[in-house]
Parts: C-alpha cells; structure tokens; sequence
C-alpha cells in the first residue's frame, strides 16, 4: 500500500511538473518576442540616429559641393585670358618663310 501511494504521488508531481513546463514551453514565443522587442528599442534608436545623421551630413556635402562649384567657376572665369576673335586681327608671323633663304 505503501509503495502504491508512493507512485501515485510520484505520478502527482510529474504530471504536475509536465503541466508547468508545457505552460512554459507554450508561453516562451511570448516571452521571446517581448525580450526581443525590448532589445531592439536601442537598436532602433540608434538606427534613427544615424539617419538622421546621415541625412544632415548629406545636406552639408550638398552645400559644400556647390559652394566649390561656385568658387571653381569664379575662379575660372578669373584666370581664364581673353582672346579676340579670330577674323578681328592676323595671327602674328616670324616672317615670311621666303626671306629666310
């Protein structure tokens, strides 16, 4: 009688074991997500960080950009010398090739 009693509180316990770890298995992509949920919080912010980034450095590299184009045309237009145009005077010679021989 002893023994019998003993198994059936065995029996007891593992089954109730059994229903605790089911519980939990089924309860564990829950869990998961939340965890995981709560790890990305930081991901994210970080992620909205640099694009932000991103975005204000890229608006900055866009004023440099054309900031330099401006600067390289001004520039141009300065060392650049001006020529007349071609009908308006002769090309100069070093005499004719005749006189040299």
């Amino acid at each position: 009688d002893e023994e019998i009693y003993q198994l059936r509180q065995s029996v007891q316990e593992l089954t109730d074991r059994s229903r605790m770890l089911e519980q939990v298995v089924q309860e564990l992509p829950q869990i998961y997500r939340q965890k995981f949920s709560e790890r990305m919080i930081p991901v994210r912010e970080k992620v909205a960080m640099l694009q932000r980034e991103n975005r204000q450095l890229h608006t900055e590299l866009q004023s440099v950009s054309y900031r330099l184009a401006v600067r390289n045309r001004n520039i141009t237009r300065i060392d650049l010398p001006s020529f007349s145009p071609m009908g308006d005077s002769p090309i100069p010679t070093f005499g004719s090739i005749e006189s040299m021989a």
